[in-house]
């Protein structure tokens, strides 16, 4: 009774290499729920970036009811009036709203969001309703495909856009 079988004395090479081979599988996919998670962390920053830009163009548009309100042909980035520094003089509503463009587009170029573009369109007041305005920002997105069939990832570049509709 003091002797063990020797066949249960301790853990086989086969069984220990079996063992690594699931810790290996194991261990590859939580490498691929890292990389789906760093990219989605920074696809939700840049389109977060994205929302409050177009949320700052509506609310310069919101403060300048004057011009914005008061439209009477279509209206985008290209037919803006340039303004000079409204910060240190009095401008009227039309330079104000030359200036309100001008620092959204410089702000825009400014921040860490790849090849953006921004703009707007902005449709007069008619009979069946006000002035409409739809901001638009685009912008390049890296998107990465983790394929479950094996450990490798793929990358790709793809544009994205984010909408924002406001009533001056």
């Amino acid at each position: 009774m003091g002797h063990l079988k020797r066949g249960i004395q301790g853990f086989t090479l086969l069984e220990v290499l079996v063992a690594l081979l699931i810790v290996s599988i194991g261990l590859l996919g939580l490498a691929g729920l890292q990389v789906a998670a760093i990219n989605n962390t920074n696809t939700s920053r840049v389109r977060g970036l994205a929302a409050i830009q177009a949320g700052s163009l509506a609310a310069a548009m919101h403060a300048n009811p004057a011009y914005w309100q008061n439209i009477t042909a279509s209206t985008t980035l290209a037919n803006i009036p340039a303004s000079g520094s409204c910060a240190s003089s009095a401008c009227t509503a039309s330079q104000v709203a030359g200036y309100d463009v001008a620092t959204w587009t410089s702000d825009l170029a400014s921040l860490a969001i790849p090849s953006a573009s921004g703009g707007f369109q902005c449709t007069p007041a008619n009979a069946s309703g006000p002035v409409t305005c739809t901001i638009t920002i685009s912008w390049s997105e890296k998107t990465v495909n983790v394929n479950s069939l094996s450990s490798t990832a793929s990358s790709a570049v793809s544009t994205a856009s984010y909408q924002m509709v406001v009533q001056p």
